[in-house]
Order: C-alpha cells, then structure tokens, then sequence
C-alpha cells in the first residue's frame, strides 16, 4: 500500500501546483502579494515536495513493485 499512498501524494501535490501556477499567471504580479491568498497556496502547496515519500523515491518504489508483480505471472 505505500507505493499507492505515494503515488496518490505525487499526483495530487502535482496537479495542486500546476493549478497554483496556472492562477497565478492569470493573477499577474498581484498574486505575490501578502493580502493575495494565492501567495499563501503557492507556499503551502510546495511545501508537499518537501514531505516525504519524495517523488523520485515514489516512481522506483512503483516501477518495483510493477517488475515484481511482473514476475510472478
């Protein structure tokens, strides 16, 4: 189950920020602003790269366990 908990963090952390980004581009120089709540959302939504399981360590836990499930057929 960690490989699938992992992969659950590395999309949603992802796709939170590339819509993050993508507000933020649309805002303009006012989302880096301390009264803009965007500001904040970037943080905190890149924060989740920092938080363990990390991306790198997620895709080779899930390409093992893909080889070893692989060959068990």
């Amino acid at each position: 189950m960690r490989a699938e908990l992992g992969a659950v963090k590395h999309s949603v952390v992802n796709h939170a920020i590339k819509i993050v980004d993508l507000a933020m581009r649309v805002t303009g120089a006012r989302s880096l602003s301390e009264k803009n709540p965007l500001q904040r959302y970037y943080r905190d939504v890149r924060a989740g790269l920092h938080n363990p399981p990390m991306d790198d360590a997620t895709i080779l836990l899930l390409a093992d366990d893909a080889i070893q499930s692989r060959e068990t057929l």
